[in-house]
């Protein structure tokens, strides 16, 4: 992936995609906050335009998903190919720091 971005938060961790299941029977793969050793592509999403949105696609092949519904589903965040939920991966996105690299 070329085009790709690091979601760092204000604490100083970046939103990272796991190969760990969400829960058991359940399709998803979390996505954690963590500081990591080296920045690998598991730090990178490669963000793709859908009109005024933006879904973020993993180096896994999978996406950036907010779920909804009942505890313990409601305001967690997984990656996962979408299937019925295609809205669910997509993302509004606000610019508050751009960084510009020197020519």
């Amino acid at each position: 992936m070329d085009n790709v971005v690091r979601l760092k938060s204000w604490y100083g961790k970046y939103l990272m995609a796991t190969n760990e299941q969400f829960l058991l029977g359940v399709t998803g793969l979390k996505v954690v906050q963590n500081l990591p050793m080296k920045l690998d592509s598991s730090i990178e999403w490669e963000p793709i335009k859908v009109s005024s949105l933006v879904k973020f696609k993993t180096s896994y092949g999978k996406y950036l998903r907010a779920n909804g519904g009942l505890p313990p589903f409601r305001n967690s965040v997984t990656h996962d190919v979408p299937f019925r939920h295609q809205d669910w991966i997509l993302w509004e996105v606000d610019i508050i720091e751009l960084l510009h690299q020197p020519e």
